[in-house]
């Protein structure tokens, strides 16, 4: 699983950041290799892995059988000295090095979301309350948010803030994507500031409508049997916002199509708002689909990666714990591409699980260069 990994890449980021400076045993990367191991195990905790591992002389590999385990409360302190920033440097060098190795260009659909994540930490200052008016009882954490690139189904960007910010205050994230990308997001992004600068840079995006309100038609376009059989019953040339708001939306410009899903529970119809006006509105309605797989991505990281808690207590511990369960997201993507292509995350992370001792001997890990 490790093998892929670039070494020279992930040394030079460590080395620049003195990661290993103060530590003679257990290296940065063999910290990732342990909390990978722990994330792919479900292992209560860190000392628990670091005994199987030196129990099991096959994950020696891992790190140096001939050390003592470290203790529990070792295992915490060199995850709460590491810098968070040497971590996320390191996803990029991997994320990078898989762009090079299978040719991954950034004109794909990117879907962005967010997820709450509950920590027992009481002292850190990013761990609130999550903002939900339906829950008696609010849960107090953070929120992690994520890019996916939806076509490659790989994890682009990533943040953690406080638990009650609201979604729309991270889609700045989105700003380094390029204007060939596609960006889709759900109604808690929904702004329309984010629209007028979207539709000025001809950036394109797909989002739902954000008023329920009927919007003021200019021109209709024809459906074809595409569009039909893809449950449109409306493909409209719209202003932005309404004439009254007198806050000028309404000289912009955009395309609204609207959905009826005649199996649906839901009687009403959905509108989908997006500035591209060239391609059919079928294809509008295939990509804001493709928007359900970060909620399934979203749902490997909590529950197959075990991160729906954070076990860590400082802000820096939080953060690392979250960027670590991606860098081990990124691990098993390249090893199911390299060695099980098209398997499917989900079953790639159990062949691991389930085949852990056989796997981590037969696959020749590279020496760090």
């Amino acid at each position: 699983m490790f093998a892929p990994i670039p070494f020279s890449a992930v040394n030079k980021v460590v080395n620049q950041y003195e990661g290993d400076k103060y530590r003679k045993t257990h290296s940065v990367l063999e910290f990732i290799r342990l909390v990978s191991l722990s994330l792919l195990t479900e292992a209560s905790s860190l000392r628990e892995t670091l005994y199987q591992v030196h129990v099991n002389p096959k994950m020696g590999s891992l790190v140096n059988p001939q050390d003592k385990p470290i203790s529990r409360s070792q295992a915490y302190k060199i995850n709460n000295s590491l810098d968070p920033k040497m971590l996320g440097d390191i996803f990029n060098k991997i994320y990078k090095s898989i762009q090079l190795k299978y040719n991954i260009k950034r004109d794909n659909v990117y879907a962005i979301d967010s997820t709450f994540i509950v920590s027992r930490s009481k002292t850190c200052s990013i761990v609130t309350k999550g903002y939900n008016p339906t829950r008696a009882k609010r849960r107090t954490g953070v929120k992690a948010h994520l890019i996916m690139d939806i076509t490659h189904r790989l994890p682009t960007r990533i943040a953690i803030s406080s638990g009650n910010r609201a979604d729309a205050t991270t889609l700045h994230m989105l700003n380094a994507l390029g204007k060939e990308t596609v960006r889709v997001f759900d109604k808690g992004y929904r702004q329309y500031k984010t629209f007028v600068k979207y539709i000025e840079a001809n950036e394109w995006f797909v989002t739902p409508r954000v008023s329920r309100s009927q919007p003021d038609v200019i021109k209709e376009f024809d459906l074809s049997q595409k569009d039909r059989d893809s449950d449109v019953i409306a493909d409209q040339l719209c202003h932005l916002g309404s004439n009254k708001n007198n806050r000028g939306y309404h000289k912009y410009q955009i395309r609204c199509i609207t959905i009826f899903h005649a199996d649906n529970s839901d009687p009403r119809h959905h509108v989908l708002m997006t500035n591209m006006m060239d391609i059919s509105a079928a294809e509008v309605v295939d990509i804001y689909a493709q928007r359900n797989m970060i909620e399934v991505d979203i749902h490997h990281l909590k529950q197959l990666l075990g991160i729906s808690k954070l076990k860590s207590y400082s802000e820096q511990g939080i953060l690392n714990q979250w960027i670590l369960a991606l860098i081990c997201y990124l691990l098993i993507w390249i090893f199911e591409r390299t060695y099980y292509k098209d398997l499917g995350f989900w079953k790639t992370a159990k062949f691991i699980r389930y085949n852990l001792t056989e796997t981590w001997y037969s696959i020749k890990l590279l020496a760090p260069t």
